[in-house]
């Protein structure tokens, strides 16, 4: 048991509580990576933060790498389990 609450509702009908579910993921994340902060899943290596800065338009891109980042791991860890 990983003590993750969710209702039976929020499973059911996870469309209506997307930002409930996300919370879901990033606990899991956090629990099988090891993961202290949260803020670890979408932080960016300094690399990419240097491609970013090189492109035309850098904040165009300021949710997409994080949320990129979180897909990734999240990707990583269903194929895992």
């Amino acid at each position: 048991e990983v003590n993750v609450p969710l209702s039976e509702h929020e499973l059911t009908e996870p469309r209506q509580f997307k930002e409930r579910v996300r919370e879901v993921f990033i606990q899991l994340l956090n629990l099988c990576w090891g993961h202290t902060n949260p803020s670890q899943l979408t932080t960016l290596p300094h690399r990419i933060l240097q491609k970013q800065s090189a492109l035309d338009h850098p904040t165009l891109y300021d949710d997409a790498f994080p949320e990129a980042k979180f897909f990734s791991l999240l990707s990583k860890l269903l194929r895992v389990c």
